[in-house]
């Protein structure tokens, strides 16, 4: 699912915005933090299912280790080593997804039976870069128990704090809006809003603004991007197609 689609527009956003609005007036911040959670999965999901499923287990691991970081005693090496066994997950697993394909590409030539290659094969999960920085942020926040870190969460003693507190987390990572362009969030950001007093709060000024700013976005891609494309696309097709007649100054312009 894409910003401009007609799908996104037209049913996703109404749809999420009813809900966001009418569960936190009637349920409260939580309620209205598990309609972006919701929410925020079937957007990412429509990518693939195999994407959402690693990006929940990104998540569900981050979090794990998050909670060790704000609950656990204050013994010092322990929380760095598993501080540094989130980091080494988060990086571990960026770079096996940005890199691996062309290792195995490269390892494999000259070699009989070598591996077929695409770039369909290198494509990488969407947004993976977004939310694993996004993560290895706030594991450095939570380590350092920043004051936002601990007032968003609140008490994380009980089972049902801590189960709060994944819905929480995963509503952190996964609000749809950013999630899959950016820009990365930190949690001061994050927690800062949903703390306010004018949070859940249906207001017509933040809607006209908001809509504007979609208008001006459908406006650069549809009428200016879409547009330009056409000759871009001819450019490196031609290049791609080893094409003889494709100028020096055709290629700039491209």
């Amino acid at each position: 699912m894409i910003f401009s689609e007609p799908l996104f527009l037209f049913l996703f956003l109404p749809v999420t915005l009813f809900a966001f609005y009418l569960m936190a007036k009637y349920r409260g911040t939580d309620s209205a933090l598990l309609v972006l959670v919701v929410s925020s999965c079937i957007f990412y999901g429509r990518w693939g299912n195999f994407f959402l499923v690693l990006f929940l287990c990104s998540i569900f691991v981050n979090y794990l280790v998050a909670l060790h970081l704000l609950t656990a005693s204050n013994n010092a090496r322990n929380r760095k080593l598993v501080l540094w066994f989130g980091q080494t997950y988060n990086l571990g697993m960026l770079f096996w997804f940005k890199y691996h394909f062309y290792f195995d590409y490269y390892l494999s030539q000259g070699k009989e039976g070598s591996i077929g290659f695409s770039m369909v094969d290198a494509a990488i999960p969407i947004g993976i870069s977004f939310y694993t920085f996004q993560q290895a942020v706030f594991l450095a926040d939570a380590y350092s128990r920043a004051p936002e870190v601990n007032s968003y969460f609140g008490t994380l003693k009980s089972f049902t704090d801590r189960l709060r507190g994944l819905m929480r987390y995963t509503a952190f990572v996964c609000f749809f809006p950013h999630l899959v362009i950016g820009p990365i969030m930190t949690m001061k950001e994050f927690q800062s809003q949903v703390h306010g007093t004018r949070f859940g709060r249906f207001r017509h000024s933040n809607i006209e603004v908001g809509a504007m700013l979609i208008l001006i976005g459908l406006l650069k891609k549809l009428v200016i991007a879409d547009h330009l494309a056409i000759p871009v696309g001819a450019v490196f097709s031609a290049a791609e197609a080893g094409t003889q007649d494709l100028t020096v100054q055709a290629a700039w312009v491209g």
